[in-house]
């Protein structure tokens, strides 16, 4: 068993004592933790050994290890790691500081979910028993401690920082902890982790919370209140509950969003780099598939830029987009947004390498031509035949033009010229030739 040299006493309250220890093998600087007081009898004890044991079934990260401990001696000990500072001392550096509040509060989620998946409630959530350890600032830890003392009603605890302030245990107990403590379940410590969010988030003690302050903003005000309702069966039912409502509030802000206007947002950061990523963009439109409206207002707004990137990079998730969006274009369209889709479809035609995408494209703008009898949509296939020059392209416009041949005649005009292939031509003249021959009357 490791020896450990006593230093200078660091705190105390109810029935234990922490002071600054040494472990004499390494010199490691430990938290020493010893049962004392002028009333110690066998409750006392057992409450001791009750918080050494619970603690020590906890292993997360964001639960306070206990290091070693000696249950049997006099009096009985358990060493833990020295904490730099508890979230009280942090408080006025953490409430204007969004990011790092998140953060500690999913670290603090974290623990206390460990904690219930292994049939312990904490019963005394507050600042003073979330505790800072030394390590860089980009990767903080905090953990959670103190799951002994913390369960008397008395208010008596202790910690094992630095300095520390034994003070507010009653304001982030729930109504139930004052009249029937014993049959307290896991409710009670989600009412104390609203609390505390209100406090990360705002600096005001939490005595009296007022979900209208200004720095509760954004849906926070709606998880608190849901933590601290009275009644403990319309609270979270669970941590993960909690969990997910702050996850999706602080980690998926565009589902607040209406879908376009999420979009737009996302088009903005991608075009100035702002670190976004195409994914973010093809989970967009994957969420919002089934949105006419998203779809026809976003996709073919789509800057050439990004178009190339999507193609580059998600090449068949792009291809999946465009398909859905030429669903939705497939009938009757407002005139002028022909224009955008053939305008697009142009677009899009030279940079595809793919021949049936470039089929859907070269079909689409043909029929939606000449059933909207849009004079600028015959001249966008009129030039994107003119950059046609390879042999499959060209066969390949051929067949289309063949499948559709009163369009063909329709936007001929619009197709001659030099720089259309003979190829291309010869179709487009026997499109013009079938339509334009008297119909045979009718065999009886």
């Amino acid at each position: 068993m490791a020896r450990y040299r006593k230093g200078t006493k660091i705190n105390s309250g109810g029935f234990g004592t922490v002071y600054r220890a040494v472990r004499v093998e390494d010199e490691e600087v430990v938290a020493f933790k010893e049962l004392s007081g002028t009333n110690v009898g066998d409750g006392e004890k057992q409450r001791f050994v009750r918080e050494v044991k619970i603690q020590a079934k906890l292993n997360h990260k964001n639960v306070v290890p206990i290091l070693g401990y000696n249950l049997t001696a006099d009096p009985p000990w358990f060493v833990m790691p020295l904490a730099k500072s508890n979230l009280r001392d942090e408080i006025e550096a953490v409430k204007g500081n969004a990011a790092r509040a998140v953060n500690l509060f999913f670290q603090i989620l974290a623990g206390v979910e460990h904690a219930h998946k292994n049939g312990i409630v904490h019963r005394d959530l507050k600042p003073e028993n979330i505790l800072f350890f030394d390590a860089p600032f980009e990767d903080e830890v905090v953990r959670i401690g103190d799951f002994g003392l913390g369960k008397r009603l008395d208010f008596e605890s202790v910690t094992i920082t630095r300095s520390s302030q034994n003070m507010g245990t009653a304001a982030y107990m729930p109504p139930e902890q004052f009249t029937d403590f014993k049959h307290l379940d896991h409710r009670a410590d989600i009412f104390s982790l609203g609390k505390i969010l209100y406090e990360m988030l705002t600096g005001v003690f939490p005595m009296h919370v007022d979900v209208r302050n200004p720095k509760v903003s954004g849906g926070y005000g709606f998880i608190i209140s849901k933590c601290l309702e009275h009644d403990p069966s319309n609270r979270y039912a669970a941590v993960k509950e909690l969990r997910d409502d702050f996850q999706l509030l602080t980690r998926s802000p565009e589902k607040f969003e209406e879908p376009v206007k999420a979009a737009e947002a996302l088009l903005n950061d991608l075009l100035s780099g702002g670190g976004k990523s195409l994914q973010g963009l093809d989970e967009l439109f994957q969420s919002n598939q089934d949105d006419e409206v998203f779809f026809t207002k976003v996709f073919p707004r789509l800057p050439r830029l990004l178009v190339e990137q999507y193609h580059a990079e998600l090449k068949h998730r792009f291809f999946e987009r465009l398909r859905k969006f030429d669903e939705f274009v497939s009938g009757s369209l407002p005139f002028a947004y022909t224009d955008v889709v053939a305008d697009f479809y142009q677009e899009v035609y030279s940079i595809v390498q793919d021949l049936e995408i470039k089929r859907l494209i070269l079909t689409r703008v043909l029929e939606m031509g000449r059933s909207h009898n849009r004079f600028h949509v015959g001249h966008v296939f009129g030039a994107i035949l003119k950059s046609i020059k390879s042999h499959e392209e060209a066969l390949l416009a051929r067949e289309v033009l063949r499948q559709n041949p009163s369009a063909a005649a329709w936007c001929a005009d619009e197709c001659k010229g030099g720089e259309v292939l003979p190829a291309i031509l010869e179709a487009i003249d026997e499109c013009v030739a079938s339509c334009s021959r008297p119909v045979p009357p009718p065999s009886f």
